[in-house]
């Protein structure tokens, strides 16, 4: 399972990409790299639930998109993502179509009445709001190709963040100075060196560079202590 190992340490990581073929595209975002201590890199599963972008062009099922990503196996997506929402409505089947411009949020079962209500294929699904139904969609012509947002919450963030953070996402430099501001005080003393456009910079100018660029690769190298 995804969760079973740890962020990988920087000798595991000296592969000269880290980026998929399907979280690449032809307007070449610019690519940071930055190196953290592994103490300090606990807090990037948090990263994910601003949300990361993956290009694409078409319609594709919910199961063939995410099994492209690293750490999510058929398996991993039927034993343990159990809550799915599509622009905030819930879905039930893995095999359901996203498109262009949709967000996609993933959890692991979650807590209290709304958990059972909201999880796949439950058999309380008929006391959701109707309001918000995904709708069908026969004409794949009418979606121009563009990105999707997928949003990673609780066990689901932490199973996978390794291996995602270690081949490199796709994220609006927006969300990375969100986090970068929010996460601050865990971060900037760790941050041993950051690589942006060939340059090193300081936290308050790794912000500001973030800020500033619509989308950005980002890749996560993990120092061990010593």
């Amino acid at each position: 399972m995804a969760g079973s190992s740890p962020l990988p340490s920087l000798s595991h990581q000296e592969h000269p990409s880290g980026e998929s073929a399907a979280m690449s595209d032809n307007s070449h975002p610019p690519t940071l790299i930055i190196r953290l201590s592994r103490v300090a890199a606990a807090v990037m599963p948090s990263l994910l639930q601003g949300g990361f972008l993956l290009p694409l062009n078409q319609a594709a099922s919910l199961d063939s998109l995410l099994t492209t990503l690293p750490g999510f196996s058929a398996s991993y997506l039927e034993k343990s993502v159990q809550t799915v929402f599509i622009n905030g409505t819930a879905a039930d089947s893995l095999g359901q179509k996203v498109y262009p411009g949709q967000t996609l949020a993933l959890s692991a079962a979650m807590p209290g009445l709304a958990g059972t209500i909201f999880r796949r294929n439950s058999p309380h699904s008929s006391l959701r709001s109707q309001a918000g139904t995904v709708p069908s969609r026969s004409r794949e012509e009418e979606f121009q190709p563009g990105r999707i947002t997928i949003k990673l919450f609780n066990s689901i963030a932490t199973d996978t963040a390794s291996a995602l953070l270690c081949q490199g996402l796709l994220l609006s430099g927006r969300t990375l100075e969100k986090f970068l501001r929010k996460r601050r005080a865990s971060l900037e003393q760790s941050l041993q060196q950051t690589g942006f456009r060939g340059r090193r910079l300081s936290y308050p100018e790794l912000i500001q560079a973030c800020g500033a660029v619509p989308e950005l690769h980002l890749r996560v190298l993990i120092q061990d202590a010593g």
